[in-house]
């Protein structure tokens, strides 16, 4: 029961619930110690023309295929939660800003050079990124909401690019 509670059926990694458990942690262990925690908030691009084009069970497995590759590519003391649709937040303890674009940048690089099989489609799907680290003072709504923005930005500069 436990597990149900705190995982996402879906992908099989941990929801959102856990994720305010993990953030709730984090803030403490930053506030007593001062050390630094980062998040990752991250979009599937274009997830809407996945789903409209080839049906929600290929949108699925793409939000499948997308939790399995971020959950190998980082670190054991790291988590990625799915928060909410498309989108997923990656904590990363010990870890500064600059540290988190690194994360952020190699994610994002990884998703450019793989391509998803669906039934007889050969799909790409593709990923941004927001990073944001805790401040003082921050509560898990201020940390998410700053990463959030800084993902918005990513995808507005990559719309103009487009």
């Amino acid at each position: 029961m436990e597990f149900l509670a705190s995982h996402d059926p879906l992908t099989g990694i941990k929801n959102r619930r856990s994720l305010e458990d993990k953030m709730a942690t984090e803030l403490s262990r930053f506030k007593r110690y001062d050390t630094p925690f980062s998040v990752v908030f991250i979009d599937v691009n274009k997830f809407k023309p996945i789903n409209d084009t080839y049906g929600h069970d290929c949108g699925d497995r793409v939000l499948q295929y997308i939790a399995f590759e971020l959950s190998s590519l980082i670190r054991a003391s790291d988590e990625v939660y799915r928060f909410a649709g498309d989108e997923f937040v990656i904590t990363l303890a010990n870890q500064t800003h600059e540290e988190a674009i690194g994360v952020a940048n190699r994610l994002t690089e990884h998703f450019t050079e793989r391509t998803f099989k669906y039934a007889n489609h050969e799909l790409q799907p593709r990923i941004s990124c927001g990073t944001a680290e805790c401040m003082q003072g921050d509560h898990m709504d201020e940390l998410l909401k700053r990463a959030d923005h800084a993902l918005y930005a990513v995808k507005k500069q990559l719309a103009a690019h487009t």
